[in-house]
């Protein structure tokens, strides 16, 4: 009899969730090389923290999708803006430089070179809006609507800051709850080893505590399609 210890993420998680709720229904644990109040307070510590992974890691990709579509929509009177620069600067392509435009000089000069990350993006904006506000009355944006352009770049650079700061939360997240599944797959294996050494325990018995029984060493390789040399090749 050999028993599988799965080395996927989803497969190791499920498995321990199994464990978890067959010692929290059992009124003796049947081991001893570990501490049932320590397992469970493990791996409540770690659904903890992959709960809050997945919440930071998917509110980080939805502020980074609406971002992106209000830089899309933004963009479009950014670049009339660049345009309209270039006309009004022609020959003194340095002062486009002024609005946060990156300007190329030499045999191309005045072409506009712009990184187009978001960092960047919201750099320029924000330096177009300080300079429209620096110039006043005389600014030469005056036509464009800057009241809305920059409504919108507010806006932005909120749900961007969001965005960073989720990401640095799942990054946290990320690290704390793997080190935790290592912790508690490695208090699995011992847990399956002392269970599988007991004389009164069958297959069926292990398996109500999560654990995955193939009769042959192949059964386990094939079960473990990812790296069979993790399995627990006990042989009876």
């Amino acid at each position: 009899m050999y028993i599988n210890i799965p080395t996927k993420k989803i497969a190791k998680i499920l498995m321990l969730r199994a464990l978890n709720t067959a010692i929290n229904e059992s009124a003796i644990a049947p081991f001893d090389v570990v501490q049932p109040s320590e397992f469970q307070a493990t791996f409540a510590s770690f659904e903890e923290i992959y709960t809050a992974y997945k919440f930071a890691k998917k509110d980080s990709e939805t502020s980074r999708q609406k971002r992106d579509l209000l830089i899309r929509d933004i963009e479009k009177p950014v670049k009339k803006m660049a345009q309209y620069l270039k006309v009004k600067h022609r020959g003194n392509e340095k002062a486009i430089a002024d609005w946060g435009f990156p300007i190329n000089l030499g045999k191309r000069s005045g072409e506009i070179a712009r990184n187009r990350k978001a960092e960047n993006n919201i750099l320029l904006y924000q330096q177009i809006v300080a300079k429209h506000t620096l110039d006043g009355e005389n600014s030469i944006l005056s036509n464009y609507n800057m009241t809305d352009f920059e409504a919108k770049m507010n806006t932005i650079v909120e749900i961007h800051n969001n965005c960073k700061q989720n990401r640095t939360l799942a990054r946290i997240y990320s690290k704390q709850h793997l080190i935790l599944l290592d912790d508690l797959m490695t208090m699995a294996k011992k847990i399956a080893r002392n269970l599988r050494m007991r004389e009164d325990m069958e297959p069926k018995d292990l398996e109500a505590f999560g654990f995955t029984v193939n009769d042959s060493y192949a059964g386990s390789k094939k079960a473990n399609d990812e790296d069979p040399i993790e399995g627990l090749d006990v042989a009876s």
